[in-house]
């Protein structure tokens, strides 16, 4: 391999850890001896989808690249599962061409790299360096984030999707909040937040919920704590829907198309500043 340019390393000193899932064994080799050329370390590899799923829950890694024609189960089952297991992953997808109906699918799951075959040494670098940095400023970023409060800050999650409401409560612990209630519906939600207002200081909602729409869900919340603090997490990117959210009182909207811990970082120091 011709190509000298390396990876840097991570803030501890080791290098950043790769697990592929590709679809032939020649073409996991080639990557596998592209990253630990530029200076990453392969820590696991498969050719199969199902075997992936398995190997996922005892595989710690900080970039996983997913062909997306593996043979067993298509990525979009395998994201959730990786998902799961990991706070804030950093996925590449991987394929011959890139087709337009899963690109949409999988920026929906927030998937935004994209590497197409054959395998090129500059490419790969170049995507994997933009993903380091990534990486290096959400842990900057994080680090930075003194809560100006006496207290922390007590939460509720209105979400129907199990796996968000699980990423949502793993992102917020890691900020030292308390997840006081969590809730699929806006009935439910409304209810609990009765019971005791006082208790909430943050609410984080889906905008689609399976009772009511967005906008009278938000208006009876402030109704009952006028001073509560709500962000909106959805996969629409439509202005006019993020402007009437904010109109209606939200502090905050992420779009579930580019969600990770910086965003959600950024929105909480908005929220409450240093």
């Amino acid at each position: 391999m011709e190509y000298n340019h390396k990876l840097a390393r991570r803030e501890d000193g080791n290098k950043y850890t790769f697990f592929i899932i590709d679809e032939t064994d020649p073409s996991l080799q080639n990557i596998t001896d592209i990253i630990n050329h530029i200076g990453g370390e392969v820590v696991g590899g498969t050719t199969s989808g199902i075997d992936a799923i398995n190997k996922i829950e005892n595989t710690e890694a900080d970039i996983f690249v997913i062909d997306i024609l593996m043979p067993g189960i298509d990525e979009l089952n395998v994201i959730p599962k990786i998902k799961d297991k990991n706070i804030d992953p950093h996925i590449i997808m991987v394929s011959e061409s890139i087709d337009k109906s899963l690109m949409s699918d999988s920026f929906i799951l927030g998937e935004k790299y994209f590497i197409t075959k054959p395998y090129d040494s500059s490419q790969i670098f170049d995507i994997i360096s933009r993903i380091c940095n990534d990486i290096r400023d959400e842990k900057e970023d994080a680090a930075m984030l003194i809560w100006n409060k006496s207290k922390a800050v007590n939460v509720m999650i209105i979400e129907d999707s199990k796996l968000t409401t699980k990423l949502l409560r793993a992102h917020l612990e890691w900020f030292a909040c308390n997840i006081l209630a969590t809730s699929c519906c806006g009935k439910e939600a409304i209810y609990e937040l009765q019971k005791d207002p006082s208790k909430i200081d943050l609410i984080v909602m889906g905008l689609v919920q399976q009772d009511m729409k967005y906008d009278k869900l938000i208006y009876e919340l402030i109704s009952i704590r006028p001073d509560i603090s709500i962000v909106v997490i959805s996969a629409t990117e439509k202005e006019e829907v993020i402007d009437k959210v904010r109109l209606l009182g939200a502090k905050g909207f992420i779009s579930k198309t580019d969600f990770n811990q910086k965003k959600l970082y950024k929105i909480l120091k908005k929220i409450y500043p240093h």
